[in-house]
C-alpha cells in the first residue's frame, strides 16, 4: 500500500477514535435498536460523518488505484477476454472468508463489551442505563 493510503487509513482511524471518544456505546442484541442508535449517534457527531464521508472517497480512490493499477500491468481491454466468472467466483469465497473473519472479530468484539458492562454496572452499583461509556470499553483510567 502506498504512503499516502496508509495515511488516510491512519487518519481515518483517528476521526474514528475521536467520534468514539464523544460518544457512549449502547449493548444491545435488537439490531433495529442498535441501527437506531447509530443513526442518532452519527447524526449528531460531525467527526463521526466526517470519518464516513473520507472512508467513502477513499474506497473510491482505491478503486480507481486498483483499476488503473490493473490497466498499466495488464493492459486496458484484457479483462475481456479474462475469465472474470472464474476469478469472481474465487474472490466470492475470499470475501465470504473475510466475512467470517470478520464475524469472529465482531463477536469477540461484542463479548468484550459485554463483559465490560458487567464490570462498568458493578462500579456503578447496577445500573448505567443500559450504556457503556467508551472509556470502559478501551480501558481508559479516568482522570
Amino acid at each position: 500500500m502506498s504512503d499516502t493510503a496508509d495515511k488516510n487509513i491512519q487518519h481515518l482511524q483517528e476521526l474514528a477514535d475521536q467520534a468514539l471518544g464523544r460518544g457512549k456505546i449502547s449493548f444491545s442484541d435488537d439490531p433495529e435498536e442498535i441501527a437506531r442508535s447509530v443513526r442518532a449517534e452519527a447524526e449528531d457527531d460531525p467527526a463521526l460523518s466526517q470519518a464516513v464521508a473520507e472512508a467513502s472517497a477513499l474506497f473510491d480512490e482505491m478503486c480507481t488505484a486498483r483499476h488503473e493499477y490493473g490497466q498499466e500491468k495488464y493492459g486496458e481491454f484484457t479483462f475481456v477476454e479474462a475469465p472474470t466468472l472464474q476469478m469472481a467466483l474465487e474472490e466470492v469465497v475470499d470475501l465470504a472468508n473475510y466475512a467470517r473473519y470478520t464475524f469472529i472479530k465482531v463477536w469477540l468484539l461484542r463479548n468484550a463489551i459485554a463483559r465490560a458492562q458487567v464490570t462498568s454496572m458493578q462500579k456503578a452499583g447496577g445500573s448505567t442505563g443500559g450504556f457503556i461509556s467508551t472509556r470502559d470499553i478501551m480501558g481508559v483510567k479516568e482522570g
